[in-house]
Order: structure tokens, then sequence, then C-alpha cells
């Protein structure tokens, strides 16, 4: 008897945070509890370089970038249209509020809200 193995393509995470120690804690929190693959840049002209030839599953961007707002960062990525249906969630915002495929994540942030919140925006991707 053959038992096929079914091989489930892992979660592509684009992180967008010029803070180092947060952008470590991102993906030492995905590492560990995901078995999603981060990718860090840490500029919003760094991230929209790798979405020209990259499309994540998920872009987490936090509000205050190094090089621009993190709003700047979402207007953007909309004038893109194989971007438009890209999940998205900011860090940082003052208030938290759920989308459809827009999370405003206020910090500091619970630990499980944060998995909550990513795993909501992987099961909506349709790219």
């Amino acid at each position: 008897m053959i038992i096929q193995e079914k091989r489930v393509r892992r979660k592509i995470i684009l992180i967008v945070e010029s803070n180092q120690v947060r952008a470590f804690l991102l993906t030492s929190l995905l590492a560990q509890e995901t078995t999603h693959h981060a990718v860090v840049v840490s500029t919003g002209q760094q991230a929209l370089k790798v979405l020209t030839t990259i499309i994540p599953d998920l872009l987490i961007f936090s509000q205050h970038l190094a090089d621009m707002r993190g709003m700047a960062l979402y207007e953007q990525i909309q004038t893109v249209e194989k971007l438009k249906p890209l999940p998205l969630m900011m860090l940082g915002a003052h208030t938290t509020m759920h989308g459809s495929r827009f999370i405003r994540l206020g910090t500091p942030f619970d630990r499980d809200a944060f998995l909550h919140a990513v795993e909501a925006l992987l099961s909506y991707t349709t790219l």
C-alpha cells in the first residue's frame, strides 16, 4: 500500500518593519508558532521593490516606517491591480480595526491576537 504525502505550500509573509527588535520578535513568533515563511525588509521602498518580483500571501507592515508612513505604503499597494487582493496587517495603529483583507492591530498587541489575525488573513487569501 502506497501512502501519498500531501505537500502543503508554506505561506510567505512579507514583514516591513524598520524596528529591528520588533522585526526579530515577529519573525521568531511566526517561526515558533506557525509553518509560514517570513521575509523581512526595513523600508516601504524595499517592500515595493520586493512586491514587483513576488506576491506574498500576507503583508505585515508598521504604521511608522523609516522612509514613509504605513498608510502611504498601503495607498501605493492599492494602485497596483495585482496587489489589491493582498491581505494586509498594519501594526502600531492606535486602534484595532478589522476588515475583510485589512487589519490594523494596535500596539502593544497580544501574542494570540496577532497569531489569530495572521491566520484569519491567510485563510482569506485568494491569490
